[in-house]
Parts: C-alpha cells; structure tokens; sequence
C-alpha cells in the first residue's frame, strides 16, 4: 500500500521488482498465517482441567472454577447481550471469535465461538468462557459427570422428559 501511494504522489518513483517480489510475499505469508491459526481450534477435558484452544489464545480452566450450576446453553441469535462485544485482546471474523472480549455488561469473556449456541460458563472468579463445541450437551454432560453434579440443572431437560 505503501509502495501504491509513494508512484501515486511521486511518478517518477519506480520501486525495483524486489520490492513488489517482497511485498507480495509477506502479504501471502500473513494470510497464510491467519487462515492457518483460525483452524486451530479445540475444545476437551484433561482430567479435572478444561483446556480451550482458539487461534493464538488458549485457557486451561480448573473444573472446580466452573459454577456448574449456573452454566447454560444459549442460542446467541435470540440473546445476543450474552455474546462477545468488545474485543480487547482477541481474534474475530466473520464466524469466529477467539480470545478475549467484554460482552454487553462488560463481564470478561474468553471466547471460543463459532456458532450461535454456546456454552456459557460462568467462573468462580466473576468472568465468563463462551465455546461452541458441535455439541454443547455433550460437554456439559461430560462437566456435569467430573464434576459430582451429574444430575440435570435447571438449564436442560432431562433426555426422558418433555420441555415445559
């Protein structure tokens, strides 16, 4: 870009074909760089640790340090004041929010998002970790079983019984 507007504003500039080899260069390497970081996603439990890997950033969360009981999975369309608003240290395009970020109440969030329903967890320290695993239930289940509270909460119906 810089190179455009130096021949722009000064005609008789001619950067040597290095110069554009070079450029051209760097430009595919970042790109490469970002679409290869953006893949880099996981969601798993490691014994009693939750580890979250989203590009550049990752979090390993003590099971204990997840409020269980008030963790919920939410369809981000229909609440969008739970998702990430602010980011302040993080990773966003379209279909994908990793890193750190302020949702709508200015809570901390860690994000790992990339579709509308999430696992909100709240922690024990007063922040919040958003992810969308393929199947939230399941990793909720699976938080719920390491964590002694394997019993359904309030968030989600029993398999057997029918919503109210």
């Amino acid at each position: 870009l810089m190179i455009l507007v130096a021949m722009a504003a000064f005609p008789e500039f001619r950067p040597p074909p290095v110069g554009f080899a070079l450029a051209g260069l760097v430009i595919v390497s970042v790109a490469g760089l970002l679409l290869a970081v953006s893949t880099r996603r996981s969601i798993r439990i490691d014994g009693e640790v939750l580890e979250i890997r989203a590009t550049f950033y990752s979090r390993r969360l003590a099971l204990s340090s997840i409020d269980v009981d008030a963790t919920r999975i939410v369809d981000l369309r229909e609440h969008p004041e739970n998702g990430p608003l602010l980011k302040t240290n993080g990773y966003a395009v379209p279909g994908l929010a990793a890193g750190n970020f302020r949702d709508r109440g200015r809570n901390k969030l860690f994000c790992l998002v990339t579709a509308p329903r999430v696992l909100r967890m709240p922690l024990n320290d007063g922040s919040l970790v958003l992810a969308s695993p393929a199947h939230p239930e399941r990793l909720l289940d699976a938080i719920r079983k390491r964590t002694g509270r394997a019993e359904q909460g309030p968030g989600l119906p029993r398999r057997n019984e029918r919503p109210r």
